[in-house]
């Protein structure tokens, strides 16, 4: 499936797309916080810091009543920071810092959450330390097999935490009551992943079960696993995929793995009558960090889409993906297409070859040791590659724009072009931006080619990308005037978080009743020429305010450099997955799985 098709969901969202910038649902008689109430910066503690979150209307009195001790407001303003509510943003670093207050109020439950958000590090830095303390407060004194989840462990990685394996197992194992707890959970990933023993496996699969019937995603997705590795369960695949399935349509939780797997196995096993859904769930898993999505995304593409409409032209960018998240198969996936005639659109190159061969074997893939061991490597590969294209894209990036600052033009320019190739959307942003201005003996300036790359890398979701070409359509530059199109570049970049491209949609969005106001100033104006001598003209003008507009000038947006996100919320995924396997008709322009 074509990417500019998976991302122009969100410029046929239309209306939907507006919802953003309106006041989300509240509960039942619940005021919702309203900027039109004035927005202070109010401060709470996040791990070692003094957080200031930007808190409008009725939640600033959620944040005093909180900071008073009110579990209840700690936990409705967290809410609120989670999701967004309103006119307050999403903001989980403030969440984790009300959720760790209520944590120390009274809330166990608030314990394990904000120990999870510090030591992942969801929103903001990782702070183990502050983590393992907040959970073991919510397990030793607040009794919450959750915390007590967290808690072990910080105990079993020494993270945060005094390392103490066997009194971790121990934990996990006395708070493992609820079935869906993080207990069981932890626990079972410790006999599944990191024994040895059959018991173990065994023990693992049942708590798997257990977890399964509970609706939990995690528990069907472990049964998926046992049956396909043969790891406690006799291995099926067909059993395998039955609970990947239900992992990911029947169950609750994070489901972007078991989603993912689900979608590997219908590729792989060539289930046709639900390939096109498996098509779009495997680049959404992809894009979540699922390599081994990746992976079976390019092996589609590679292979006339396998039935899922993945085209051989997107075949580098999974690739890519699949080997920046750590997996050697991807690595050697995108050496292939790097092939004479492999790819239209990527140009052969032995030396990039080379690179990758060199990145998948000190990943473990044996096949390519021994590629590397009987082949004569060039004596230039090190100057040619002297930005590692097997590096992360960011990194060569990076590297690429300092060669071009330091004099190393045409080397930086060429390796911007050849990720470009592969469907990078950073790489045709910066090089649309080299067309627009030219570069002296490298590049003629180009406003043509310009908008082609720039408009590329606004199709999949690129911020700045978007952004500009929103205000290229909205004025007429270098394209044909269209405003509609304008506001739907411009919801795109709002779906990547962009505060400006808020304010300027709201504009956008007010421009009809602008020109109903000037075309009153207009005739009133013309009125007052017909009896100048009656009352003063400049009065009657005075409140005519032309659209001077907002242009976003090549000079602020060339200097833009990568913007990468993690993972959306998890909402966000089920949202999108359900609109993907047909349960549900709306999946608007601001969820970036969409």
């Amino acid at each position: 499936m074509n990417l500019r098709i998976i991302y122009a969901r969100a410029l046929l969202a239309g209306l939907l797309a507006f919802m953003l910038l309106l006041p989300q649902q509240a509960m039942a008689g619940e005021d919702l916080p309203s900027a039109r109430e004035g927005i202070r910066t109010m401060y709470v503690a996040v791990g070692p810091l003094n957080y200031g979150a930007k808190v409008p209307g009725v939640a600033q009195e959620w944040h005093e009543d909180c900071l008073e001790g009110r579990v209840q407001d700690c936990q409705r303003i967290a809410r609120a920071f989670e999701t967004g509510l309103g006119d307050l943003r999403k903001d989980v670093q403030a969440a984790t810092g009300y959720l760790s207050r209520s944590c120390r109020i009274s809330d166990g439950a608030a314990c394990a959450r904000a120990a999870e958000y510090l030591n992942e590090g969801f929103g903001g830095p990782s702070y183990p330390r502050h983590a393992a303390e907040l959970a073991m407060r919510g397990c030793q004194q607040l009794r919450n097999d959750d915390a007590c989840g967290y808690h072990g462990l910080a105990m079993w990685t020494g993270e945060g935490a005094a390392e103490d394996r066997a009194a971790a197992l121990a934990l996990w194992q006395r708070t493992c009551r609820d079935a869906v707890s993080e207990s069981c959970r932890l626990l079972a990933g410790k006999l599944h992943y990191d024994s040895t023993a059959s018991s173990d496996h065994a023990r693992a699969a049942d708590l798997y079960a257990r977890a399964c019937e509970g609706g939990a995603a995690w528990g069907c997705y472990g049964e998926a696993l046992a049956f396909m590795k043969g790891r406690g369960r006799a291995k099926d695949d067909v059993r395998a995929f039955a609970f990947s399935q239900r992992a990911c349509f029947e169950s609750e939780g994070d489901t972007m793995h078991p989603c993912g797997l689900w979608a590997e196995y219908t590729v792989e096993h060539g289930k046709s009558s639900d390939s096109e859904t498996a098509g779009t769930t495997l680049h959404m898993a992809c894009v979540g960090g699922r390599a081994t999505s990746c992976s079976m995304a390019a092996l589609a593409a590679a292979n006339n889409g396998l039935g899922t409409g993945i085209l051989l032209q997107d075949g580098p960018f999974y690739a890519r993906r699949g080997c920046e998240l750590g997996l050697p198969n991807a690595c050697v996936q995108l050496l292939n297409f790097y092939s004479p005639g492999a790819h239209p659109k990527v140009r052969a190159s032995g030396y990039y070859q080379v690179a990758l061969a060199k990145r998948a074997c000190s990943l473990g893939h044996a096949q390519s040791c021994d590629l590397m061991r009987s082949t004569a490597i060039p004596d230039d590969f090190d100057e040619v590659n002297r930005i590692d294209f097997a590096a992360p894209i960011e990194q060569q990036l990076a590297e690429a724009r300092q060669a071009v600052e330091s004099g190393d033009a045409r080397y930086g320019i060429e390796r911007i072009a050849r990720l470009m190739e592969e469907g990078d959307a950073e790489a045709s942003w910066r090089l649309g931006n080299l067309f627009l201005e030219g570069y002296p003996g490298i590049i003629d300036r180009s406003p043509d080619d310009a908008i082609i790359l720039i408009e590329n890398a606004a199709r999949v979701g690129h911020v700045e990308a978007a952004e500009f070409m929103g205000m290229a359509y909205w004025y007429g530059e270098n394209v044909q005037q269209n405003h509609e199109t304008g506001k739907s570049y411009m919801r795109i970049a709002i779906s990547g978080g962009s505060e400006m491209a808020e304010a300027i949609y709201r504009s956008m969005l007010a421009e009809p009743e602008r020109q109903r106001r000037a075309e009153a100033a207009r005739r009133a104006a013309e009125r007052a020429r017909a009896n100048a001598g009656r009352f003063d003209l400049g009065r009657a003008i005075a409140s005519w305010k032309p659209n001077i507009g907002n242009y976003i000038s090549t000079v602020d947006t060339s200097a833009s450099w990568a913007r990468y996100q993690a993972r959306a919320d998890q909402t966000a995924w089920n949202n999108a997955m359900s609109y993907a396997s047909g349960r549900s008709s709306v999946c608007p322009s601001f969820n970036k799985y969409c």
